[in-house]
């Protein structure tokens, strides 16, 4: 009776050496291959998106500081904007493509823009940042 156990154990020993489970070569080579583009994919954009929160943090204390001054002019408001990017080392996006236009009750400054990131040969990535608008008004605050 020990005999046909042994045989039994030995019969099962050899046919579960078949039945491994895991990762095969190219799952791994794929899963290789996604997180490498996704570690990519941050490297390349994240600072955009950090550059972005910048601005947008500019643009709230313009708004801060002017707001419910009658005598801001244009030129006030462009100059602290130009002296905080200068400050702050903002390079996604120049003064010069950042409107200030004059509306009934005060201004508004747009700093909206597109970022444009070569993440591997042919392919690109466009990011579009079009949240970065904020209202100066003149009258009260």
């Amino acid at each position: 009776m020990n005999s046909t156990n042994e045989t039994r154990l030995s019969a099962h020993r050899s046919s579960s050496a078949h039945r491994q489970y895991g990762m095969g070569m190219l799952s791994m080579l794929v899963a290789i291959l996604v997180c490498g583009v996704s570690i990519t994919c941050a490297v390349k954009m994240v600072p955009f998106y950090v550059e972005n929160w910048n601005i947008k943090s500019i643009l709230g204390d313009l708004q801060e500081q002017f707001n419910g001054d009658p005598t801001v002019k244009k030129e006030d408001i462009v100059d602290k904007l130009n002296k905080r990017m200068y400050i702050d080392m903002v390079e996604a996006i120049s003064a010069k493509d950042i409107s200030v236009r004059k509306e009934n009750t005060g201004y508004v400054v747009n700093a909206n823009y597109e970022k444009r990131v070569n993440l591997f040969g042919n392919v690109d990535v466009v990011m579009v940042f079009d949240n970065n608008e904020v209202e100066i008004s003149l009258t009260g605050r």
